[in-house]
């Protein structure tokens, strides 16, 4: 990862990073997009060579801002975006004249939770329920958590969501997520070649719902019994039309939310989305289901 930092350009040195740290993650992703960059330039001097998902489109579905703009004219049903922040108080003036009390507020380039704030605002009181935990100093620092954080404290609140929204920030507005025995659920689905493959749905009791922060996973059967198969099937199909953005991406993996009414909405999108280990289907996991898809569209290609 330091290599990223190096490569993304001028800043603050790298030894002053600490593990587990929310650490120019901005800078991180220009690196990453000129190591990707590097690849794409192998790929086009070797013709024979394939890649399963373009160095290009990786680096597009590392960024939320540009997913959700190739995304959305495209019909694929998201998440309204609020007004872009730098800031505590530009936030709450967005989610003034946007009438949201409620919002989520992600890095633009951030994954696997890291920096995510579920906000919610009644009257003058806010509270924000995030996996980055805020260490107070001079200066202060942000830390990856796998156990949520509560903030509540207008200081404290205000020192959070300013220092994420230095790092490039977006913010939607937070549509409720249905629930199978209490708990918020979404679906992860893997698309291989444009089709819906493995499908896990993540349930929690937190608004995040990421399996590694201690979250479960829930058979599909029992979203269908309680929301129907139209339900399950519109949210499927929600993942494969968001295939249609990335047309030289043989896979990638979506997460799809219902809503208590059954609506789907794509929440995002992951370019390596494809680790759901012990999940099969038809005798193969993802990785397997991959290779047998991979090698029978390239014999389908064959004269």
């Amino acid at each position: 990862m330091d290599m990223l930092l190096e490569l993304g350009g001028p800043g603050v040195g790298h030894e002053h990073y600490a593990h587990g740290q929310i650490y120019e993650p901005l800078r991180r992703f220009r690196g990453w997009c000129k190591a990707l960059d590097q690849v794409s330039k192998v790929l086009s001097k070797a013709p024979a060579a394939r890649a399963m998902n373009h160095p290009d489109e990786v680096a597009l579905m590392f960024d939320k801002r540009a997913t959700y703009a190739r995304l959305l004219p495209l019909g694929v049903q998201m998440p309204e975006r609020l007004g872009e922040i730098t800031c505590y108080e530009e936030l709450r003036e967005q989610m003034r004249q946007h009438n949201a009390p409620r919002v989520f507020i992600k890095l633009n380039h951030g994954s696997s939770a890291s920096g995510v704030v579920a906000f919610r605002t009644s009257g003058a009181r806010a509270v924000a329920i995030t996996s980055a935990h805020l260490v107070p100093g001079h200066p202060a620092k942000l830390f990856n958590s796998l156990r949520i954080q509560r903030y509540d404290d207008p200081l404290e609140l205000a020192q959070l969501i300013t220092m994420l929204a230095a790092q490039d920030v977006v913010v939607e507005r937070w549509v409720p997520k249905a629930t199978l025995n209490g708990r918020a659920f979404d679906l992860r689905v893997v698309v291989i070649k444009g089709r819906a493959s493995h499908v896990v749905a993540r349930s929690s009791s937190s608004p995040m719902t990421n399996l590694h922060l201690g979250n479960q996973r829930e058979a599909l059967e029992a979203i269908t019994r309680v929301y129907g198969e139209d339900a399950v099937a519109s949210a499927l199909r929600l993942a494969e039309d968001a295939s249609r953005g990335f047309p030289q991406s043989f896979y990638f993996g979506a997460d799809v939310m219902l809503t208590s009414s059954g609506q789907p909405y794509l929440i995002e999108v992951n370019a390596f989305g494809d680790l759901l280990p012990g999940l099969l289907v038809d005798g193969l996991d993802t990785y397997g289901a991959e290779v047998a898809a991979w090698y029978g569209a390239r014999e389908e290609e064959a004269p």
